[in-house]
């Protein structure tokens, strides 16, 4: 059976204004990935989702990644990009142990925060549904995250070039029957496994696709569809810190990163 590049994209400019400042650049940047996806891979080899703003709710991210999840086979390339607006929320005491500044890291959908139990979308769910896709055998699992979790109280400079894609509030800490997951949810099973490129690191802002815009056009421009995570990203780093941020690869020190960029699907 032929490998298959199983991918989930995510782009949210369009957020209720009473909740948080809507982004210029996350929907375009998210489609120019799926363009790349398209002309690279071959159509029996890709499998793809995308999910562009009001459609980007908490649950269909849920469900793009229980699709892979039932869908995936050994050996295949699985593939999450999100570009939005991060925040965080205080982690529960079961958590507390284990995260710095007893916070977790969150994606804000397009409907977190609209209601009562409209929460963001956690860390630990999201390692949740990753644990599901490797429980299927082996494969390779990376993630593109255009955000940041710095969780800055100052506002935006209204003048600034780019709108920096973070959530000023810090969410109240969750019941830990709230979050998604198999309960009682169990919170020593949420290990990630696979690889994550981060827009920049955890005390700086990302700004509005920064990142993106960067890989995209390196990528593009000097061939490196079969370079490495680390490669790439070595590419891009000078740029994207010139803009105010530094990108980075978690975990940094692993052998993934020395691996081709999604599984060498690109080539």
């Amino acid at each position: 059976m032929s490998q298959i590049l199983r991918a989930l994209i995510v782009g949210i400019d369009t957020y209720p204004e009473d909740i948080v400042h809507s982004l210029r650049r996350s929907k375009y940047h998210a489609l120019k990935w799926v363009d790349l996806l398209k002309e690279r891979v071959q159509p029996d080899q890709l499998e793809l989702k995308v999910l562009i703003n009001g459609s980007a709710t908490k649950s269909n991210i849920i469900s793009g990644l229980k699709d892979i999840a039932s869908t995936v086979c050994r050996g295949d390339v699985c593939f999450f990009y999100y570009a939005g607006h991060g925040s965080r929320e205080y982690a529960p005491k079961a958590f507390r142990t284990k995260e710095e500044k007893n916070t977790l890291e969150t994606l804000v959908c397009a409907d977190s925060r609209t209601a009562p139990g409209k929460t963001d979308l956690a860390d630990k769910e999201i390692a949740y549904l990753i644990k599901k896709i490797h429980d299927n055998g082996p494969v390779h699992f990376a993630s593109l995250m255009d955000c940041c979790f710095s969780g800055d109280n100052n506002k935006d400079d209204e003048n600034a070039e780019l709108r920096r894609a973070t959530a000023n509030q810090i969410l109240s800490e969750r019941k830990m029957n709230e979050f998604y997951g198999e309960q009682p949810f169990d919170s020593t099973a949420t290990a990630r496994k696979g690889i994550s490129l981060a827009a920049c690191s955890p005390d700086e802002e990302a700004r509005d696709s920064v990142f993106s815009e960067e890989l995209l056009k390196k990528i593009v421009k000097y061939n490196l569809y079969c370079a490495t995570y680390r490669q790439i990203v070595n590419r891009v780093a000078p740029d994207v810190k010139g803009r105010g941020q530094t990108p980075d690869i978690y975990p940094f020190d692993s052998q993934l990163a020395d691996q081709p960029f999604l599984g060498g699907m690109l080539c």
